[in-house]
């Protein structure tokens, strides 16, 4: 199982440059990539996420990288396509208003004049930069999914200890003393008593159809046998190895649907508490699954 929160930093040097890939992974109804780099990655993207469907399913995954170049001796260097325009264009404006030519300092004092240590013929038409990118990025998608994977164990005991929580209330409702055949018995006793006193012409055949009415309204049989169910369907969606979140959901809805008609159908004090016990049990359980992939 995994989480769907997670991050993972990853590095790698090749030639002259740095790279610094950082995942940041958080919930998401689907897989959301976005990336963030520092050069031009346009030619890769679509193999950077092809990558990503390969490793996740679903969460909002944001990539970002940084690439640094080192010179030799790290000293800056001039951009010299830059330097040239601005000497034209002061060539120009001394020419046309009689401005003072600039001075050396001044020149290399303009910002993009001097670069330090990143030379200009450093793209992702470099082979050995655009191998590096991406061998370090599979490894930083890697990392990530090991951290998903730790945070996603210690999710699947929490679902665990919860689904364990909502079998035992399950059992609870279905062992409690108002649902014996003889507390069953005696208040349909009671009800029937009742429905004479408020009319004596109900005849018989009438009657007959209110108590079976009355019974039908009250038990909760196929309730808690559809709950029994939801719990083992849990627990084999809990030990698949494979994203569950979207199918657990689902069925979080399902026993909440159950719990609902339990609560609607309890005719004692002690019934009411086992359902409302239940839809607390499950609103935790999911909450918790917001967060499973």
């Amino acid at each position: 199982m995994q989480s769907m929160t997670g991050f993972a930093r990853t590095t790698k040097s090749a030639g002259n440059a740095n790279i610094v890939w950082e995942t940041r992974s958080v919930n998401g109804r689907n897989l959301d990539l976005r990336f963030r780099s520092t050069i031009a990655i346009d030619t890769v993207e679509y193999e950077l996420r092809k990558k990503a469907g390969e490793v996740f399913s679903r969460g909002n995954i944001t990539c970002s990288l940084n690439v640094t170049f080192e010179t030799g001796d790290n000293h800056p260097v001039i951009n010299q396509d830059y330097l040239d325009w601005i000497l034209k264009l002061s060539a120009g404006l001394e020419k046309v208003h009689g401005i003072q030519k600039p001075t050396i300092d001044g020149l290399l004092g303009l910002k993009g004049v001097l670069e330090y240590g990143t030379p200009t013929d450093e793209t992702l038409e470099n082979d050995v930069l655009k191998t590096a990118i991406i061998e370090t990025y599979e490894n930083a998608l890697q990392e990530l999914r090991s951290a998903r994977e730790h945070e996603g164990n210690s999710l699947k005991n929490i679902l665990s200890g919860q689904v364990d929580k909502i079998e035992n209330l399950v059992s609870k409702a279905r062992n409690d003393p108002c649902r014996s055949q003889e507390a069953i018995k005696e208040r349909l006793k009671t009800l029937v008593e009742s429905l004479i006193v408020t009319s004596d012409k109900l005849d018989p055949q009438r009657l007959e159809t209110e108590a079976v009415l009355i019974a039908t309204k009250v038990d909760v049989q196929e309730e808690l046998d559809r709950l029994d169910e939801h719990v083992k369907a849990a627990r084999y969606l809990l030990a698949l190895d494979e994203p569950v979140g979207r199918r657990l959901d689902f069925l979080a809805q399902e026993f909440n649907r159950e719990a609902n008609t339990l609560c609607s159908k309890a005719h004692t004090a002690s019934l009411s508490a086992a359902g409302l016990s239940l839809k607390t049990v499950i609103d935790q359980f999911r909450e918790q699954l917001q967060n499973v992939e």
